[in-house]
């Protein structure tokens, strides 16, 4: 459809909004679901609410007499029968509006879109064809359409097409498939279910069609794997009155034309795991990259400009990135309102500024969330801190020759940074910190005064995709993948994918050695040793240092493997590790999930499992078994060590990408997912109450599969109250000890509750403490 005609303003004046500011107050007002509000709960509640008819955004392409709808992962397409001598087909951005068009090669109304790669396949129900054209605006062919003049909707999976005809009359109506040549391969019977179909889009998540009704002013979600379609769900029309009549789906959500006036409505379907709000004025630098990279990510986004900064309901989102090269004003606004997004990132919320910008638009000394500020300089050429981070290696790989020589790399070091923040790049001249993060008790803040942007689109560097990609879902929890061994992006992007799942960071620690301060931000580390460590006693050494405070660490096959590459240090200790090995050796034959504890949390979800690579171990003393291969090789076990320390697991087989269909089967990804979120697990939850002592507990058993018992540092000469609560807050166990104890405990075996998660509290008169911990039922 031509060249994309760039209708972006690089700096002041001229804005183009998607949304007029009265219709912005409009229909904030009216929709009963929307993104404005105050901080309000847990940040993340975007998952699909019941369906209904309230929309959660709204594009404006200014065009009534619009018809069918699609989206190609990029941009929107738009049939439009204002004139029909010819119609035309506009391509629309979601941010910036109608880009351009092209007239159809023949006269008549049209409808469906369907795409495939560079074609675009247009209904034309007058005359009972399907038009092929290409994006440039050139056509290719023209195909009798098999619903002839009945013809309405048209979309596509990527391979075959799906065109809906009306049957002519009120529940007569067909969804035929075709290839790209409009051969019928299928037909779809929908009499039964749909009134009169208009538009049609196919959903490659789960393969569904969604279907608009005129009929029953409805659009309805279809299962297509069987004949005649079933119905999954539905929502009305948005504006009845304004006849409903396109459907795209744009990777995670609907929207929906309708006829008489000139918006398509958003609803959130339930797909998207994620959402990200995203800030600009203008298109930074002149770009899209933001918006491209989101896209070609499919994750869900919203924009908002500066006025909306104080407005947006935040807990709608995961994360918010403000885009550069914005007005002084655009940051002020941020800082007016910085206490607001410090309790959603304290709550979960990863907040990113890309920060860099021009000196006439100097937000020098302005003061964001946090209490960081920056100090205007340009310089061309950097210094990496972290090459393992994945800033410089997820999407794309980075070094200082592609992050220098932008014509400015860094616009500005920033001062006053958050303590205990995190670094990745500086300047050359190791003035300037140029990009840093910091995770902050549930969430995070990512800040850059690179023009990340603009190197994207000048093809210089593609570190804006790692950087706005980076903490997507999250950090909670925050996992470091700290392998001997090749990346594994496969199961780790599954694992991320889990809705109550955060992150996982690659470390190759045949490279790099992990120090302290790498570890600091993560609550997990996972680790075996395919190839040598670059030190395996100093990384045993550190994950042990990691464990001390309060973390958890997971040891992997090969670990125990001493007449190999194994780890070494601290955190192999007896009296850290569960297991030890046998003899140093290994034991590489094929086995199957064994017994196990069926009640147990790190197994939920888990019933087969296979594997070859495995060692020869032993459980030590002390340590908890959870799982063996059928063979009577161990497979899980933990140990939970005293407070104020975290644990360890040792897991007896390998996690990768390239184990995967070779040896690696089953129900691993569960397994996984269970163990990285063994760091909820926590013990005591220090809180002080009216002046108590919290500091007097010395260990808590936080798993048991029967005796919950507590011991104190020293004898407590007061009598001492336990009380057990379930999730709900109801006390199920109340009991008096003492005086004069050391320890205290309880047979929970006895007293007929089920296995979970329970919560205690342990108080005397001059003593307090709570937690929580887990029951594994018999």
């Amino acid at each position: 459809m031509g060249n994309f005609r760039r209708i972006i303003k690089k700096q002041k004046g001229g804005q183009m909004k998607k949304i007029s500011l009265l219709f912005l107050i409009t229909f904030f007002s009216f929709f009963l679901f929307s993104f404005s509000g105050g901080y309000e709960g847990k940040v993340g509640d975007f998952k699909s609410l019941t369906l209904d008819s309230n929309s959660i955004d709204t594009l404006n392409y200014g065009r009534t007499n619009s018809l069918g709808f699609e989206f190609d992962g990029r941009y929107f397409y738009l049939a439009n029968n204002k004139s029909v001598t010819p119609a035309r087909v506009y391509r629309i951005d979601y941010l910036y509006g109608i880009l351009d068009s092209c007239p159809m090669p023949n006269n008549g109304n049209i409808f469906g879109i369907g795409i495939v790669g560079d074609n675009l396949y247009i209904s034309n129900y007058s005359n009972g064809t399907i038009e092929k054209i290409n994006k440039n605006s050139t056509p290719v062919a023209t195909y009798s359409s098999p619903g002839s003049i009945d013809t309405r909707g048209v979309t596509s999976d990527g391979e075959k097409l799906y065109i809906a005809s009306t049957g002519g009359s009120s529940y007569n109506g067909f969804i035929f498939v075709t290839d790209t040549f409009i051969n019928v391969i299928d037909t779809l019977h929908i009499a039964t279910i749909i009134g009169w179909p208009m538009d049609i889009a196919f959903c490659d998540i789960d393969s569904t069609l969604w279907v608009s009704d005129d009929v029953n002013e409805q659009i309805y979600k279809l299962d297509i794997s069987v004949d005649p379609p079933t119905k999954i769900d539905s929502f009305p029309y948005p504006d009845p009155a304004s006849i409903g009549e396109g459907v795209a789906f744009d990777g995670n959500d609907i929207w929906v034309t309708t006829y008489l006036d000139s918006f398509a409505y958003r609803f959130d379907v339930g797909y998207a795991k994620t959402r990200v709000a995203y800030f600009e004025n203008y298109a930074p630098w002149g770009t899209t990259s933001n918006e491209d990279i989101l896209y070609k990510q499919r994750i869900a986004f919203h924009h908002f400009n500066e006025s909306e900064i104080p407005l947006i309901d935040l807990t709608k989102f995961q994360k918010c990135i403000f885009a550069s090269q914005q007005e002084r004003s655009f940051y002020e606004a941020l800082s007016s309102d910085k206490s607001r997004y410090e309790g959603w990132v304290r709550n979960g919320g990863i907040l990113q500024i890309n920060g860099a910008t021009f000196s006439s638009l100097d937000w020098s000394g302005v003061e964001m969330p946090f209490g960081f500020t920056m100090s205007l300089d340009f310089k061309d050429s950097v210094s990496i801190l972290k090459e393992w981070h994945p800033f410089l290696n997820e999407f794309s790989s980075e070094n200082v020759s592609t992050l220098s020589n932008w014509g400015y790399s860094s616009h500005g070091g920033f001062i006053n940074l958050p303590e205990n923040s995190y670094p990745v790049i500086l300047s050359s001249d190791g003035i300037d910190t140029i990009l840093f993060i910091k995770r902050i008790e549930k969430g995070g803040l990512i800040a850059t005064t690179m023009p990340i942007e603009y190197s994207y689109d000048k093809g210089y560097s593609n570190i804006v995709e790692n950087i706005d990609m980076y903490w997507i879902y999250g950090n909670s929890p925050n996992i470091l993948w700290a392998v001997a061994d090749d990346n594994s992006p496969n199961i780790i992007k599954q694992l991320e994918e889990y809705p109550d799942f955060g992150n996982i960071d690659y470390l190759n620690a045949v490279l790099f050695l992990p120090n302290r301060e790498d570890l600091s931000i993560y609550d997990i580390v996972f680790t075996y040793p395919n190839y040598s460590y670059l030190e395996p006693d100093s990384l045993g050494d550190t994950l042990l240092q990691f464990v001390n405070e309060g973390k958890w660490v997971i040891t992997g096959t090969f670990c125990w493997y001493t007449s190999g590459n194994d780890l070494r240090g601290g955190i192999m200790d007896t009296l850290i590790n569960p297991f030890k090995s046998i003899n140093g050796g290994n034991h590489f034959s094929t086995a199957n999930l064994g017994t196990y504890l069926v009640t147990h949390p790190f197994m939920q979800d888990v019933n087969t499992l296979s594997d070859d690579y495995r060692d020869s171990l032993i459980l030590v003393n002390g340590a908890d078994s959870v799982a063996r291969w059928d063979d009577g090789e161990w497979l899980l076990g933990y140990r939970n060590l005293p407070k104020p320390m975290g644990g360890v697991i040792g897991l007896n087989m390998v996690p990768a990408d390239w184990n995967i269909g070779y040896s690696l089967a089953g129900d691993y990804l569960p397994l996984l997912h269970n163990l990285f979120k063994a760091s909820e697990l926590t013990g005591i939850e220090e809180v002080s109450e009216d002046g108590k002592n919290i500091h007097f507990v010395k260990n808590v058993s936080t798993i048991t599969s029967g005796i919950f018992s507590i011991s104190f540092f020293e004898n407590l000469k007061e009598r001492v109250t336990l009380k057990i609560y379930d999730n709900n807050g109801r006390v199920i166990k109340s009991m008096d000890y003492g005086p004069n104890i050391e320890r205290i405990s309880l047979d929970l075996g006895k007293e007929k509750i089920s296995g979970g998660v329970y919560f205690f509290k342990i108080e005397s008169k001059k003593n307090l403490a709570k937690g929580k911990f887990l029951y594994i039922g018999k």
